[in-house]
Parts: structure tokens; C-alpha cells; sequence
């Protein structure tokens, strides 16, 4: 903490919907934080504070998002506050027994050049599923320090803060915790190192693509996010087509996105999340072990019957019928009721409020 330059460092917490971003960061923070709307929109965001000694970490709880694609307001949210704010780290929380989904996300916050920590979230739901993730082989492929947590219990806390100023202070060595999913034994892993991966890694698209998204990052301002952006040209994103102001340029990029076009059989954005699946498909390959057999859990066997592809209309039918019956059938005498005590408050009203005076209230 003593070398960390500066007294405050500014922490985004990223994630997809369901991951437990939020639960993370109200471990956190606890009862520093408040909450408020983005600009512009309705879309809710919290933030709030980390006290280390005299350092501050300010965190930035993003809405959750499956990418950083301009569908929804959520997504124009959380990538707009890292493209345009800054922040010194962002904190990825995924999904430890969802990995090859979550990644998803990763694969485009490691493209914008933010550093970044990876929180392996739900570490013991994916445990106790028999799946087993190497941690450090993690780190190393993505290239930078991956955490495990579990953060309905609080633990791995303090060790996604050491990540946080490892990263900030650019240190060589993270101390952090050991891979929770390959720990078999009860109660928590024990603390050993998780190293800095090298270097940042980034889904190799092959060289079509790549030499095309050389050819469009010549074209923009020089900025971290480069690589980011020409991609996003490549998808047609209509927010970074509009951010490209040079007379020209968009002209030149639409030719150049053509040629691509000619030549490939899928939509390009489609094409690209292809890709990027192919990537993460390898390295959840190499860092992962899924168990042998798969026990069937209580939630699958009943989606088998209610739906199966000839029952599940009936079933869905026969339950929507029960629901309405039950709401009518138990509603009715609460209705009855509530009417029943507007008639009194009618008939009371009429009794107590003066003739002629405020009809219309009355």
C-alpha cells in the first residue's frame, strides 16, 4: 500500500447478470455505499468505498451484462463508464460453474486494455458439481490474476483486494488463494501464490480478421481501446460508428468491413462471437476437468416432463388454468371484503361531509 501511487484507486466491478457481482461488492463495501441512476437512463448503479489504512478504494458496482455490445441500456452503461472514466482496475466476477459463458465478457474487457482481475466466483457450487479448474494455468492463459470466491460466505475477500493493488502497483507476484475448486477437502483451500499471468492475452480472430483489424486501428486515434473499437466498427456497433468523426474514415472502414463480408459465410458479428467461443472453448479445455458422470440434479428431472416437447403445452396449459382459478377462487372473498369497506367509507363520507361543500372530493 505504501508504494500504491496515489491515496484513492477507482475499481469497477464487471460481470454477468446472475454472478454475484452485487453480493461481492456489498461484501466489500458493507454499509459504504450509495446508490443512485446513471445519467440519461434508468438503469440503477451503486458505489462505494474499501478502506485500507490510509488508502481508498472507490468501487463502481456496473449493471450486469452478458458483452459490452450496444443492445441494451445496461451494456451502453457499463461500457460506457469504462471507456470514458477510466477506472484504475476493473474487477471480472464470473461464474466458476458457468466458465465458458462468462468468458465471453472477459475476452472483450481484456480487448479495451483495462487492467483487469478475474474473481472465479461460486468456486464451491462448481466443486461440489465435480468440476475442477486450474487457477494458475487460468491466470497464465488470460494473463492476468485469477481469484477464486465465494461470496454468499465472504470468502476470498481480502485476497481480490491484494489482486486489486497487485495490478495497481504492476507487482511481478500475487499472493492470493488456492484453487478452491480442485480443494476437496472441507471448509475453504489454503492460501498459497497465484502468479501474474505475463502478459495480456486476446482471441487471435486469424488473419483475415486480424489484418483487417490492423487496417481499421490505423484509421483511429491512438488509445488503449483501439483494438476494442475496431472490432465494434467490424460488428457495425452504431455507437462507435458514431463516435468516428474523421471525414472519410467511415466510408473507408464500410469498404474495408465489405471485402470481409464477401467473403465469409455467417454475419460478421456472428462470426466473430464464433471465434471468440472457439478461444475460450480451448482454454476451458486445458484449465478445466469435468467429472466423468453427471448426476441428474432434482431441477432437470422435472424440466424432462413439464418440457418434454408433446406434454410441456398441456402441462403449461393445465398450470395456467389452476392459477387463474386459484386467483379468483381465493381473491374473491378479499374482494369482497375491500368492497364491502368502500361501501362503508362511501356511506360514512356522505354522513360527516357538509352538503354543497367540495362535492367533486367528496
Amino acid at each position: 500500500m505504501a508504494t500504491t501511487a496515489g491515496k484513492t484507486i477507482t475499481v469497477a466491478v464487471a460481470g454477468n447478470p446472475n454472478a454475484g457481482k452485487t453480493t461481492i461488492f456489498n461484501n466489500l463495501t458493507g454499509a459504504r455505499q450509495r446508490v443512485g441512476n446513471y445519467p440519461g437512463v434508468t438503469v440503477e448503479w451503486k458505489q462505494g468505498t474499501v478502506k485500507r489504512g490510509d488508502l481508498t478504494l472507490n468501487l463502481v458496482d456496473l449493471p450486469g451484462t452478458y458483452s459490452l455490445t450496444a443492445y441494451s441500456d445496461e451494456e451502453l452503461v457499463a461500457r460506457d463508464y469504462l471507456l470514458n472514466h477510466g477506472p484504475d482496475v476493473v474487477i471480472d466476477v464470473v461464474d466458476a460453474s458457468n466458465l465458458e459463458r462468462n468468458l465471453f465478457l472477459t475476452t472483450e474487457l481484456l480487448e479495451i486494455g483495462l487492467p483487469i482481475v478475474v474473481v472465479l466466483n461460486m468456486a464451491d457450487m462448481a466443486r461440489a458439481r465435480g468440476l475442477q479448474i486450474d487457477v494458475a494455468a487460468l491466470s497464465a492463459r488470460l494473463g492476468v490474476p485469477v481469484v477464486p470466491a465465494v461470496g454468499n460466505r465472504g470468502v476470498g475477500m481480502d485476497d481480490i483486494i491484494a489482486a486489486v493493488l497487485e495490478m495497481k502497483t504492476s507487482s511481478t507476484h500475487l499472493p492470493g488463494p488456492a484453487d478452491v475448486c480442485r480443494d476437496s477437502g472441507p471448509g475453504p483451500a489454503s492460501l498459497t501464490g497465484v502468479s501474474l499471468g505475463a502478459s495480456r492475452t486476446r482471441v487471435n480472430y486469424g488473419p483475415e480478421v486480424e489484418k483487417l483489424v490492423g487496417e481499421i486501428e490505423d484509421l483511429l486515434p491512438e488509445n488503449d481501446a483501439r483494438r476494442w473499437q475496431a472490432l465494434k466498427l467490424i460488428e457495425s456497433d452504431p455507437k462507435v460508428l458514431e463516435s468516428i468523426t474523421a471525414p472519410g474514415t467511415r466510408e473507408r472502414i464500410a469498404g474495408l468491413v465489405a471485402n470481409l463480408v464477401a467473403k465469409s459465410n455467417d454475419e460478421v458479428d456472428i462470426l466473430l462471437a464464433r471465434l471468440r467461443y472457439d478461444f475460450i472453448g480451448r482454454i476451458c479445455g486445458d484449465v478445466c476437468r469435468q467429472p466423468q458422470a453427471t448426476k441428474t440434479s432434482t431441477s432437470d428431472k422435472i424440466d424432462r416432463v413439464a418440457m418434454h416437447p408433446v406434454w410441456g403445452v398441456p402441462i403449461f396449459l393445465a398450470m395456467m388454468y389452476m392459477v387463474f382459478t386459484l386467483t379468483f377462487t381465493l381473491g374473491n372473498p378479499l374482494m369482497n371484503i375491500i368492497d364491502q369497506g368502500f361501501v362503508l367509507l362511501a356511506d360514512f363520507l356522505l354522513r360527516v361531509w357538509p352538503e354543497g361543500v367540495a362535492t367533486h372530493l367528496q
